[in-house]
This record gives C-alpha cells, structure tokens and sequence, in this order.
C-alpha cells in the first residue's frame, strides 16, 4: 500500500512538472515576447508577461522592471514622479487600435537599484496575431520604447497556466 502510495504521488508531481515545464519553456522563447530585456541609455528594462491564474479573468497582467543606471543610482534622483500617473505611460496597441491599462502601478518591492510596475489590461479579442506594448518612458531616458508580443504566446501560456 506504501509504495502504490509513493508511485501515485511522484506520478502527479511528473505531471504537473511537465506543465511547469512547458510553461518555462514558451517564457524562454525570446521570439515570442513574454520576456524582454532592453537596454537604453544604461537603463535596463525588463518586461515580463504574467499569465492568468483563472479562466474567468479577462486582463493581461504585465510587469516592466527599470533597473537604472549607475549615474542615477549614485545620484539618487529618484522622485516621486516615477508613482503617480502612471497609467498613462503604457499602452497596448494591434494595427489600428489602442488599449489603455485599466490599472497600472509601481511596485513597492524594495528595490533600490530600480523601479518595477505592474500593468493591466482589459482582455480584448484581436485579430491581429502581433501587438506591441508600448512604454512612454519620460521619467528616465525621455524615450519611446515598443515590445513587440505575440499573441498566440499568450493565449498558450495562458491556456497552461489556468490548468495547473
């Protein structure tokens, strides 16, 4: 009864290894745009998407991670601007259309070499399988940076990650 016991439990923990797995796997993929990593000006920024948990839910969670660079670190100029009003810095948009996020945020993580944000948007159903994340970067390098995604990416990651 023991080892039937033991054999049913590493049986389930290999199944849902192999999600996790796959899961890893497709967030590795560079060409797909779940995870990003730019560098701008000394500034690096980090933007990873977070796959939903339930089926019912229907945002795109994203978090984008600005580490400064040395010159800012040493400088200490952060201010409070990097806080507030800051959904109007990002945008989703397919082709023609443009979404705004419904909630945007700075992360109070602790971070002190950097800043990290956590966007959400309304889940839209878009025709278009390319879109592009779109950071108005004016609090750092004065920049427009684009992350371009695919949306096939999203919709496995997920379609796996909601039956874990």
């Amino acid at each position: 009864m023991k080892y039937i016991l033991v054999i049913m439990i590493g049986a389930l923990v290999a199944c849902s290894g192999g999600k996790q797995g796959r899961m890893k796997t497709l967030m590795a993929d560079s060409a797909n745009g779940l995870y990003q990593v730019r560098e701008v000006n000394g500034h690096q920024f980090r933007l990873t998407y977070l796959p939903e948990k339930g089926k019912d839910q229907g945002e795109w969670c994203f978090k984008l991670n600005v580490e400064l660079s040395p010159e800012m670190k040493a400088a200490k100029g952060e201010s409070q601007q990097a806080s507030f009003g800051v959904d109007t810095l990002f945008t989703l948009i397919s082709g023609m259309d443009t979404i705004i996020p419904i909630h945007a945020m700075r992360v109070a993580n602790g971070n002190m070499n950097g800043v990290e944000y956590m966007v959400i948007f309304e889940k839209k159903a878009w025709q278009a399988e390319n879109v592009k994340f779109c950071f108005s970067d004016w609090l750092f390098t004065h920049q427009f940076l684009e992350f371009p995604i695919q949306m096939p990416a999203i919709n496995k990651i997920d379609s796996i990650s909601s039956r874990i």
